[in-house]
């Protein structure tokens, strides 16, 4: 009897991994299930953000309400925001599959999303505010360990870098002006698979943001750890 236990336990706990891993979808499969009419596809962004541009036939609804919103319970749904940062969607997803339902997580976003299609109601040109991430953007995600950092001027090693860690998921690329070669930029995406974000401004607006926002912080005697969690 003792034994049935354990292997139910190690079951149960290779199920509740599967659906945690199971929360990441690629852009490229989430576009074909969002095409085929399998999923609802959800844009947790701002309501004024999400008037702005928004992908066709997709939904805006804030992610605290997924767990509340009665005419969305039972369906399946991939969840969408900028890209550059999904923790949070992942959690309301771990959250939402293990109480049995089906929920994918756009690895990302609408940053990626745009890669595949151009297909977009409102302001095209607001595409690039996907692509191209403000120094405060740009600063939270370095404290993901996915997200791999490089130098614009180092980028014919992305490949070999991707292969020597195979985790990575996210790439954001910097320069010292934030001045980047549009054909370059084109034959980067064109080769990558992964999600690019490129830092406005470059180098020099991100130590200026750096050092403003490290002052404000001692001012307000927060604790440094709070640098990592703060949005």
């Amino acid at each position: 009897m003792e034994t049935y236990f354990y292997i139910f336990i190690f079951l149960y706990i290779q199920i509740m991994q599967s659906c945690f891993a199971n929360c990441e979808i690629l852009a490229s499969n989430a576009f074909n299930l969002f095409k085929k009419g399998d999923y609802l596809l959800i844009d947790v962004r701002p309501k004024a953000q999400f008037n702005q541009i928004s992908i066709p036939k997709s939904i805006n609804l804030p992610l605290y309400s997924l767990k509340v919103t009665s005419f969305i319970k039972n369906k399946k749904m991939i969840l969408i925001n900028e890209g550059f940062d999904n923790s949070n969607l992942i959690k309301v997803c771990q959250q939402l599959n293990k109480k049995g339902q089906n929920i994918k997580v756009v690895v990302g976003g609408l940053n990626r999303w745009s890669q595949i299609s151009q297909n977009f109601v409102g302001n095209k040109n607001l595409i690039k505010q996907w692509v191209f991430l403000e120094p405060r953007k740009f600063y939270y995600a370095l404290y993901n360990p996915n997200n791999l950092l490089v130098a614009f001027s180092e980028i014919k090693k992305i490949t070999q870098l991707i292969k020597q860690n195979n985790k990575i998921k996210q790439i954001f690329i910097y320069d010292y002006q934030g001045e980047f070669e549009n054909k370059m930029m084109t034959n980067l995406h064109s080769q990558s698979n992964l999600p690019l974000f490129y830092l406005k401004g470059g180098e020099i607006a991100f130590n200026h943001y750096q050092q403003t926002h490290l002052t404000l912080l001692n001012k307000l005697k927060y604790p440094s750890q709070l640098l990592q969690c703060r949005n």
